[in-house]
Order: structure tokens, then C-alpha cells, then sequence
């Protein structure tokens, strides 16, 4: 892993930094909208 450069290391952290509450709300939604869906007769 001494292959990754600080410069990479930093962008790899930003894209999860900004991906990890979006599929949280992702994740919200889609519980809520399959839950609705099962819960009809």
C-alpha cells in the first residue's frame, strides 16, 4: 500500500465522505417504499 500517494488517499476519503450520507438516504428510502409496497393487501 505504500504505492498510494497522499494526493490519492485524499481524493479516495472526499468520494466517501460524500458518498456515505447519500446511501444512507438512499438506504432510508428505500426501506420506507419497500415496507409501503409489502404492507398493501
Amino acid at each position: 500500500m505504500q504505492w498510494i500517494t497522499d494526493d490519492i488517499a485524499r481524493v479516495v476519503m472526499y468520494i466517501a465522505i460524500f458518498a456515505t450520507p447519500i446511501g444512507a438516504v438512499w438506504n432510508a428510502v428505500l426501506y420506507v417504499s419497500v415496507r409501503r409496497e409489502l404492507s398493501k393487501p
